[in-house]
């Protein structure tokens, strides 16, 4: 058992390799029973991630996850609308660590952009993902206000999964944004809202720097670089298939 548990070790790390030019995030609630793979660099978390962890407050998210965690990136979302909240919102998420982002949507709900607070934070020294990006004139807005800004780091999320939903390919606003940013070292890109394996291969050729996966899509790396025609056989083990099968007449 310990020499299978080794060859297995051995064989995902081998697998995961391909994936080494880029750093792959965790979004989701589950941070104990994923955050400690090794190939996770980060987390993404929403208020609703938190909520499903039957938390209700961001400071206990992170204490009761502090040790999964440890420096890796994390970032919170600042969902209130008025300027002086989200600065108060952004320190209080900053005070947690030096490995903490504060997640603040590009607009907001009324459209309004938030650049200008977003700037106001970055001043402060902290950290910023900004979220909810679409667009190519988004993404230019954000380099005119904030690229002579060096102090502070910045992960720029591109909504690339719910672009795909539209049928619109994302590839093209992603590598727009990698190229637009390439020379702001402090500015990451991340790709959010990885739809399948593949994604991630797309996001590694657009030149992005990160990308955040779900649990499904962590379950999926079973069949990376599988044979294509063992997959035709791939339930014959799934106890729930063969269940389902039995239960089933014609």
């Amino acid at each position: 058992n310990y020499l299978r548990i080794i060859l297995y070790i051995y064989k995902t790390n081998k697998t995961m390799r391909q994936y080494e030019d880029i750093k792959i995030f965790y979004d989701g609630s589950d941070i104990t029973r994923y955050g400690n793979l090794y190939y996770i660099e980060g987390f993404t978390t929403n208020p609703l991630s938190i909520i499903k962890s039957n938390i209700t407050s961001y400071r206990d998210f992170y204490n009761k996850y502090k040790d999964i965690i440890d420096n890796k990136y994390i970032s919170f979302e600042v969902f209130k609308d008025n300027d002086r909240d989200i600065i108060n919102d952004a320190k209080a998420i900053a005070s947690y660590g030096t490995n903490i982002y504060a997640s603040i949507p590009i607009i907001k709900l009324n459209g309004d952009s938030n650049l200008k607070v977003i700037k106001t934070i970055l001043k402060k020294r902290i950290n910023v993902n900004i979220i909810n990006i679409f667009t190519e004139s988004q993404l230019l807005n954000i380099y005119n206000s904030l690229k002579n800004i060096s102090n502070s780091s910045i992960i720029i999320s591109v909504s690339a999964g719910m672009i795909s939903n539209t049928s619109i390919n994302p590839n093209k606003i992603m590598e727009f944004a990698c190229k637009l940013f390439k020379e702001n070292d402090n500015i990451k890109i991340l790709w959010n809202g990885c739809k399948d394996i593949l994604s991630i291969q797309e996001a590694i050729n657009a030149g992005c720097d990160m990308i955040s996966v779900y649990d499904n899509i962590i379950e999926s790396f079973t069949y990376l670089n599988k044979d294509l025609e063992s997959l035709s056989t791939i339930n014959k083990n799934n106890f729930d298939y063969i269940s389902a099968k039995q239960s089933i007449t014609v």
